[in-house]
């Protein structure tokens, strides 16, 4: 859920995995997996992505919460 949002952001911005994960201080794989909802997303995690992305942590939340969900059973 926060990782769809926070993949819909940095595509918005026009910002690749590639350069925004050292600025996040984060690797590449971590980010791809959290964004296709595969890997844990941690708070400290997300902090660093969303100071990286230059982006207040509520407003992903709140556009987490206002896209549509995948309806795929898990």
């Amino acid at each position: 859920m926060l990782g769809r949002a926070l993949r819909a952001i940095r595509t918005h911005k026009g910002v690749r995995v590639e350069d925004l994960a050292p600025r996040a201080g984060l690797g590449d794989n971590t980010l791809w997996r959290v964004e296709r909802g595969e890997g844990d997303l941690y708070v400290q995690t997300f902090l660093l992505w969303c100071a990286a992305l230059g982006v207040a942590p509520q407003r992903v939340i709140d556009l987490a919460i206002a896209m549509p969900q995948d309806d795929q059973p898990s």
